[in-house]
């Protein structure tokens, strides 16, 4: 038992003794590093705790060297440490930067940085954080020290924003400095025997935003042959990138096959798109107009195809003795309301390019020569607008119909899928409304055709105009006026009556035909010449815009709703069906000049709300894709569909959510 005690005694007194010098290796040591620069040298808990108080001194020019006595450390922190600012702001002078091949903006920046870190400052710590280091896992394959780019861009972004309002934060400690983060790719070498490896690397560093490459990578070589340690390891590097926003091809002028690739950018298209802005050549209101219109149309095509599958054939017959569904039985004068501002936006939009003398002067050819040019440049320029994203939806549908008539159970009454891939040239051509309805694709795309013939007819009248303005306008007026003629004579031979019933009766005749629908363009086209000539300035008493209102919305609801419950004999039924057209495109005449004279009041706000010009801006690709995709859903679907208000109040409001996201896709 004595000699069991005895050596107990002796272990404790051991173990005692050995504390004791740990204890006293501590309290001796110097002071360490201060918090943050332990953080950014990466030393872990037991290296500071075994390293002793002479591993640096004080050299006679007051900077700090490794000493004789520095030990060997195999910390993985320490032995793979590639990127140490605080070792090189040890001896980092004023001059160093020279010595290292550094450029003189990126050097004197370097030496602010090193200041700051000589003087523990929050912002300098906030850097070196932001470095990439060594964390765990090389061996096994992780090569990504890529640090905190996302900090490093926040003081970025924090400086601009202090230089353009020094009010901005004031509270924070930002650098005297624009700073950047910068990816290194870099081999690195462990030339440690027995583990011999290269590894690839990709570090990240924030450092001066003017730094460029070269500075970085003369900066990294710089540190290596300065390593304090003598660590059995060296890198060589690849290549660097500097993910600065700064960093542009400004140098390349582009060429005009590259700026005709830059009309396919999604970024660009979508800052175009996306902007609530408008150019000095826009009229606001008409924003309003086709949002309004384009959510009109897919209204009442959507309760005309829905009901196709429904279970209650009775329940449309129910709905149209409604009153307020005349809006949607005459939704028809939605498609006139294009028309208008067609000839509106293309009458305003040429004189006002007129005006400019250096198109003018630079650009247009005199003479009737210089016309005919003209003439098929604005031709060109519109076909290669609006044909290529046709002639891909028509081949959507194509496909998408052919495959809906070998898997759907319901049969769709349109041939799409033959017809389409026939006669899609008459389409191309924007002729297809001349041929019977049984050989056409798209039959919604009628609207295209006469809209582009149109075009045609209006553009030949606006360059007379230029010229010979009494002339163009005889010839609007002709036009116009043999409109109306022919319509009553039609409507009097087929003997169509207007009816909620049937709203397409006599389609191939009346409806879809241009000399039947040309009225709404021609007035569009005069009310873009006059808001050109008073260059949208007009005063008006009151007693003048309370009758023009007055008038204006008497006469759009007369129309839309004026056929509810009434029969019209022969006369009224051509009165009617000759003159409505023109009506209301006569009322939307009011309303736009109102709108943009100021005289709208809340119409004004409604139509010209700044977040519509987005969604404007997409009615064309709108309309191509919304009836199709009303078609799909209903061949999409394996039972019928039980029909209310409600649901159809819900099943257009998601179509006109989905139409819109295609469009922009589209």
């Amino acid at each position: 038992m004595l000699y069991c005690g005895i050596i107990l005694y002796f272990l404790l007194l051991q173990r005692l003794i050995t504390c004791s010098n740990v204890t006293e290796t501590i309290s001796s040591s110097q002071d360490p590093l201060s918090i943050e620069e332990s953080i950014a040298k990466g030393k872990s808990f037991r290296e500071r705790f075994v390293q002793s108080k002479n591993e640096f001194k004080f050299s006679s020019n007051n900077t700090i060297e490794p000493s004789d006595k520095n030990i060997e450390l195999w910390n993985a922190d320490q032995f793979l440490q590639i990127w140490n600012p605080i070792v090189i702001s040890r001896i980092w002078k004023n001059e160093t930067y020279r010595d290292a091949g550094i450029s003189l903006p990126c050097g004197k920046d370097l030496t602010h940085y090193m200041m700051g870190i000589s003087r523990k400052t929050n912002w300098a710590l906030k850097m070196m954080d932001a470095d990439g280091k060594y964390i765990w896992g090389i061996f096994s394959g992780n090569k990504y020290w890529v640090g905190a780019a996302d900090q490093c861009r926040k003081m970025e972004k924090e400086f601009i924003e202090w230089q353009q309002d020094k009010k901005l934060h004031q509270n924070k400690e930002l650098p005297p400095f624009r700073v950047s983060m910068n990816s290194i790719n870099l081999m690195l070498d462990i030339l440690k025997p027995g583990l011999n490896e290269t590894h690839n690397i990709i570090l990240g560093l924030c450092l001066p935003i003017v730094c460029d490459t070269k500075d970085v990578e003369r900066l990294l070589y710089f540190a290596q042959n300065q390593s304090s340690v003598n660590l059995p390891l060296r890198f060589t590097i690849d290549h660097i990138r500097n993910l600065s926003k700064d960093v542009r091809n400004s140098k390349v002028v582009p060429k005009p096959l590259s700026e005709a690739l830059l009309s396919f950018s999604l970024l660009v298209n979508m800052s175009k798109l996306c902007s609530l802005n408008v150019g000095e050549n826009t009229l606001a209101p008409i924003h309003g107009l086709r949002f309004y219109t384009i959510l009109w149309i897919i209204l009442g095509h959507t309760c005309l195809l829905v009901n196709y599958i429904s279970d209650r054939e009775m329940f449309r017959t129910v709905a149209e003795e409604n009153f307020l569904y005349q809006t949607i039985g005459n939704g028809t004068y939605s498609v006139d309301t294009f028309f208008f501002i067609s000839g509106c936006l293309v009458a305003f939009l040429y004189y006002r390019t007129m005006t400019n003398e250096r198109i003018r002067d630079k650009k247009m050819i005199k003479g009737c020569h210089g016309q005919v040019l003209q003439f098929l440049g604005m031709i060109w320029y519109r076909y290669f607008r609006l044909t290529p994203v046709y002639l891909f939806m028509i081949g959507l549908v194509q496909v998408s119909m052919k495959w809906y008539q070998d898997h759907s159970m319901i049969e769709a009454s349109a041939l799409d899928y033959k017809t389409c891939e026939k006669f899609w040239w008459r389409h191309a051509l924007y002729i297809n409304t001349y041929f019977d309805l049984d050989d056409r694709c798209m039959t919604w795309s009628w609207y295209l055709a006469n809209d582009t013939q149109f075009y045609i007819v209006g553009i030949i009248i606006l360059i007379i105009g230029a010229s010979f303005l009494p002339v163009a306008a005889f010839i609007g007026a002709f036009l116009l006026i043999a409109s109306w003629i022919t319509t009553a004579l039609i409507t009097l031979n087929t003997n169509h009556v207007p009816s909620i019933q049937d709203p397409f009766a006599h389609y191939e005749s009346l409806y879809d035909k241009p000399w039947t629908r040309i009225g709404p363009y021609l007035i569009g086209m005069v009310t873009g010449w006059y808001l050109f000539k008073i260059d949208c300035k007009a005063n008006m008493n009151k007693a003048v815009v309370v009758i023009g209102w007055s008038i204006s919305l008497t006469t759009m609801a007369s129309i839309i709703y004026g056929v509810h419950g009434t029969t019209f004999g022969p006369i009224l039924s051509a009165l009617y069906t000759t003159l409505s057209l023109s009506g209301w495109a006569i009322s939307l005449e009011w309303i736009l000049i109102a709108c943009v004279t100021g005289y709208g009041g809340v119409v004004t706000h409604i139509l010209s709300w700044k977040y519509l010009y987005p969604i404007s801006r997409l009615t064309y690709c709108t309309y191509l894709v919304h009836y199709a995709l009303i078609r799909a859903i209903v061949l999409d679907v394996e039972s019928s569909w039980h029909l209310t208000y409600g649901f159809m109040v819900i099943s257009t409001y998601y179509k006109n959510t989905i139409d819109y996201i295609i469009s922009t896709k589209s």
